[in-house]
């Protein structure tokens, strides 16, 4: 549904003969915020076998707690409103102490602890639409795809096991309110789904 309402606003853009507040061209961006992770750690729990473990395992993995995301982004836009968009991001890490699913020690003997880190990555590309609103202040829409890979390191006291768990691809979609504080400078408020939601500030220059 929100994939089908920010495509009809990147058509209703198209339609539109007003100049946004930035025109066509190259533009470069960065942009950092916060994300949820919890869908995408319970999954990656799920393929390691930690939400089979005993509670203290599963209560540590299950983490809601929203993490540092930061990425960049360049763009190009054909005409005054229409353009693509590209882009990498950091959703975070979310990290945590796990009774050993491996590791089986005698009786008597306190279990062995792991500490297990799950960093998550994504790149995007997207058609881009920019419906200006006045003279500084437009929307953007994106709808597109994204790939995101699920990276695990895990140490057991021993040594780490580093790896990738999982890489999906998707529908992206996404929304901006941008603000231009000068004429080549924009300020943007974020808002990217990647099955994971992002909210994010991000500075973008045009050339």
């Amino acid at each position: 549904m929100k994939t089908k309402l920010i495509a009809s606003l990147i058509v209703l853009i198209a339609a539109t003969n007003y100049a946004p507040a930035h025109a066509k061209g190259f533009n470069i961006g960065v942009m950092a915020g916060e994300s949820n992770l919890i869908e995408l750690a319970n999954r990656a729990c799920d393929d390691l076998g930690f939400n089979s473990q005993d509670f203290f395992a599963a209560a540590n993995c299950l983490t809601g707690d929203d993490e540092l995301t930061f990425g960049i982004n360049a763009s190009y836009y054909f005409t005054n409103h229409i353009g693509v968009e590209g882009g990498y991001l950091n959703l975070g890490d979310s990290s945590f102490v796990t009774v050993s699913p491996i590791i089986d020690l005698p009786f008597g003997f306190p279990p062995p602890l792991e500490t297990v880190e799950i960093s998550t990555n994504v790149v995007y590309g997207a058609l881009a639409g920019t419906l200006p609103l006045s003279e500084r202040l437009s929307l953007t829409g994106r709808v597109g795809l994204y790939e995101a890979s699920i990276d695990v390191a895990i140490d057991d006291g021993f040594g780490i096991a580093s790896f990738e768990l999982e890489s999906t691809s998707d529908t992206y979609f996404g929304a901006s309110i941008n603000y231009d504080i000068t004429r080549n400078v924009s300020l943007q408020l974020r808002h990217d789904n990647f099955d994971v939601e992002v909210n994010t500030v991000g500075l973008a220059y045009s050339f």
